[in-house]
């Protein structure tokens, strides 16, 4: 049966009312004594799973029973799950629970106490035949602010045990303590929680704080007008200014003039916006030193979304920004090398007809001719022109290089006299050289021209006099300073410092001065090529070299060149010029220049051969497979289009082991040098050259083989 509220009411008079009786008043005492012990048991356990179990075995011993139970709402307060359970009900099956179904449900929406006397033939049982062995149930509420959270019952299995109403009463009673020591251990599970994420989260706070204050990169907090209420360490060390002089003020006390007032508008426009901006700026420290960084500037908004201040997140890119600016020069460098080279090798054929018909004409002339000086001036004006190219060649890596086991220290004290001369009186030079030897491979004319170039361009630099200073010393090149300098391999270098108190250059001027053609010099002084020459002679000897200069302060050049224990291998073997002499001999002539072709062709049938011509290496080696039991000797030009001469060569040597081959370049022998197969003797002439040179060349091959 159910008890409606007004029965409730009145079955709790009534029970106020009895208090007649002995055993009525003694049996009062007893529960209301278990009721004391079980609330003061109750409200000590502060654990909700435990407070459950608890309240489910306190109320069963209330009502002498053992089958009892316990549901509460879940998350969403949708459904009601069991939580706790004893006696039958271990071995029942349990569904989630909606309001109104079943006694649970029932006592769910009606928020009051529910039983019946016969459960099995209730009308509101759940359809779970299993439960129809239940007799007697009964259920209370139990409750949070007002509100139904759970569902405390129990139930008599043994026939003719019922409820009574003083039970429920009694039961009730419980229900609402149970609420009390619910709500109570729920508070302190909540408030234990509450504690243990507020630990948690100090916690993390702390070591955000850490983070930030040692973070390897600058963190600054501003508020939305930019002033600095924060900045970590790192930006304090890296700016040079303490933390006091930052708070209050504005980043703009940074600020070197580089970053455009518009760049710094789109930086506004962006945060203010709530978007994220990236980019670099150029800033000033506090000791006036320049420096760039990579930064983050984001906004911090609050729990309603406004933006509240800005943090900036920077990294100091300066070292970063060296590197690539020496990677850029470096490439530069290269690509201007191989232009240079270019340039140098298509000139080299120039004057190679040039030099050639020349000579021819000045040996066809007779002696009294007038035309003789003019074509002595012509042959001596592109003579000058070769060594231009001798300069472009040495720039690009290019240029003949004959290194050999030398000291450094005595090829400057060797140049040392020519040094005093070519600078001047009012010029002093001082040496400070290392005692001991230091050994380089290295081409001593090449070393000694590096010196010569040097100390022309500090004369030029001081024309008021001033002073030349040379020293050398031994260094040891580690990975500091490779990282430190953008440049470098590990090992042991001899260090050559060239410096002098000369005008200086500016920074722009530092950064150009190994171009080939740029001078700072006044127009019609100079060809810039100078210190390009140096840079390429460096480059080719495996060294490195660096220029620093301030307006007014002199320049100081640092060449590192590496040492060495390891002996020179023997020099490309010089053709001797001979005397001007003819043949009979059919030579094959490779060369891809029509006009440097047409007189090498010219010459040879002036002087007797007979010339197969080809335009390149394909055209060669065809030729060759048509005539090789003629042809006596093969010209190759070295680098051709498509067929390079080395790989006619191979395919040459494939057919006729023995054929003898005369290379020719304006690259120099290294174009060549290397690329053939080990033990042969190497016959070589540079461009441009004489026609008796070219003869003379032939004549020695042909006579002495390959």
């Amino acid at each position: 049966m159910s008890l409606d509220q007004s029965e409730y009411t009145t079955e709790k008079q009534r029970m106020s009312e009895r208090g007649h009786g002995d055993s009525l008043l003694s049996r009062k005492n007893e529960y209301l004594q278990a009721l004391h012990d079980i609330t003061l048991g109750l409200l000590r356990r502060h654990d909700v799973q435990g407070l459950l179990q608890a309240i489910v075995i306190r109320a069963g011993k209330l009502m002498e029973t053992d089958h009892c139970y316990v549901y509460l709402k879940n998350s969403s307060s949708t459904e009601m799950i069991m939580v706790f359970q004893s006696g039958i009900y271990d071995g029942l099956v349990h569904y989630p629970i909606s309001p109104g179904q079943g006694l649970c449900g029932r006592v769910w929406q009606n928020a009051e106490p529910v039983w019946v006397d016969d459960y099995s033939k209730w009308e509101g049982r759940l359809p779970d035949p299993d439960r129809d062995i239940m007799h007697a149930m009964a259920g209370v509420p139990l409750t949070s602010n007002g509100e139904v959270v759970g569902v405390l019952g129990l139930a008599f299995v043994e026939p003719g045990r019922v409820f009574t109403a003083e039970m429920i009463s009694q039961l009730a009673q419980f229900g609402e303590l149970a609420s009390l020591a619910l709500e109570n251990a729920r508070l302190v599970e909540d408030s234990q929680r509450e504690l243990a994420e507020r630990k948690k989260a100090e916690a993390l706070l702390r070591k955000l704080s850490v983070a930030v204050e040692q973070s390897p990169v600058s963190i600054v907090i501003t508020d939305v007008h930019g002033t600095i209420e924060y900045a970590n360490s790192h930006f304090t060390r890296l700016t040079g200014y303490s933390t006091e002089e930052l708070i209050g003020q504005n980043p703009r006390v940074l600020k070197s003039g580089f970053t455009s007032a518009a760049d710094y508008r789109k930086l506004w426009e962006t945060i203010l916006q709530g978007g994220e901006w990236r980019g670099e700026f150029y800033n000033i420290k506090k000791n006036g030193d320049h420096y760039w960084e990579m930064a983050l500037i984001a906004p911090i908004r609050d729990e309603n979304g406004t933006i509240t201040h800005f943090v900036a997140i920077k990294e100091d890119i300066t070292d970063q920004k060296k590197l690539e600016s020496q990677l850029r020069h470096s490439q530069k460098m290269e690509a201007v090398g191989q232009m240079a080279g270019g340039i140098a090798h298509d000139f080299n054929n120039i004057l190679t007809a040039i030099i050639g018909y020349s000579t021819i004409m000045q040996m066809k002339l007779p002696d009294e001719s007038s035309l003789k000086v003019t074509v002595d001036q012509i042959i001596a004006t592109a003579e000058r022109g070769a060594s231009l190219t001798q300069g472009l060649l040495a720039f690009s890596r290019k240029q003949v290089n004959n290194p050999v086991r030398i000291d450094l220290n005595a090829v400057i004290e060797r140049v040392e006299k020519l040094l005093i001369r070519l600078i001047g009186e009012d010029v002093r030079l001082l040496t400070e050289l290392q005692a001991e030897p230091l050994p380089i491979m290295a081409d001593s004319m090449q070393i000694e021209q590096v010196i010569m170039n040097l100390a022309t361009n500090a004369r030029d630099a001081m024309p008021d006099g001033g002073t030349i200073s040379i020293s050398t010393e031994t260094v040891q090149l580690d990975n500091q300073f490779v990282s430190a300098h953008g440049f470098g391999e590990k090992g042991r270098y001899a260090l050559l410092v060239f410096s002098d108190t000369g005008c200086g250059m500016d920074e722009k001027a530092v950064k150009r001065i190994f171009e080939p053609f740029y001078t700072t010099k006044e127009t019609g002084k100079g060809t810039g090529l100078g210190l390009s020459i140096v840079y390429g002679i460096i480059k080719k000897h495996g060294g490195y070299i660096t220029c620093n200069s301030l307006i007014g302060m002199g320049t100081i050049f640092q060449i590192y060149l590496p040492l060495t224990d390891t002996e020179a291998l023997p020099p490309v073997e010089a053709i001797p010029v001979e005397p001007t002499r003819g043949g009979s001999e059919v030579i094959l002539l490779a060369e891809d220049d029509q006009a440097t072709r047409s007189l090498a062709r010219e010459v040879l049938e002036n002087f007797g051969y007979t010339v197969i011509a080809a335009e390149d290496g394909t055209q060669a080696l065809e030729q060759y497979r048509q005539h090789h039991g003629e042809i006596c000797l093969v010209i190759l030009d070295a680098v051709m289009p498509g067929m390079k001469g080395v790989d006619v060569y191979r395919e040459i040597s494939a057919i006729t082991p023995d054929m003898p081959v005369i290379f020719c370049s304006g690259y120099g022998a290294d174009a060549v040098e290397g690329h053939l197969p080990a033990g042969g003797r190497i016959h070589f002439i540079a461009k441009p050259f004489l026609p008796r040179e070219l003869l003379a060349a032939i004549r020695e091959v042909l006579e002495h083989g390959n």
